[in-house]
């Protein structure tokens, strides 16, 4: 990884790459091309106190429009955290696409006791 983060030129970061694997560098292309996620630091108001660190971070999916629209209607009717238990093959789309509702549809994995939805606690 500091060989990668020294390198000063695009293609010394090829090259780089390219010693590990002939797909390291395509496969970083694509993640760094097609990642619109970014991660920051969470606020200390948002902090869960039980998990005994200072180092909390959230990840911010939006594309800056979305993320300006959630901010406006967030401010209007509010926001509160949730948590999702997806199991973690599904979690490459769901970083990259959001949670989608696959009620009904041949990808729901688990019943919908409560209707049809996404369901978080």
């Amino acid at each position: 990884v500091k060989e990668l983060c020294d390198a000063d030129t695009f293609m010394n970061m090829k090259m780089t790459l390219d010693k590990c694997h002939k797909y390291a560098f395509p496969l970083f292309q694509w993640i760094t091309a097609s990642n619109r996620s970014h991660i920051v630091v969470l606020q200390e108001k948002y902090k869960i106190k039980s998990i005994a660190t200072n180092y909390q971070y959230m990840m911010v999916t939006l594309p800056p429009d979305k993320q300006a629209n959630f901010e406006k209607l967030k401010k209007k009717h509010g926001s509160v955290f949730a948590f999702h238990g997806s199991s973690c093959e599904n979690w490459h789309s769901i970083v990259r696409r959001g949670l989608i509702n696959a009620s009904g549809t041949r990808y729901q994995v688990n019943g919908a006791a409560h209707g049809s939805g996404i369901y978080l606690s």
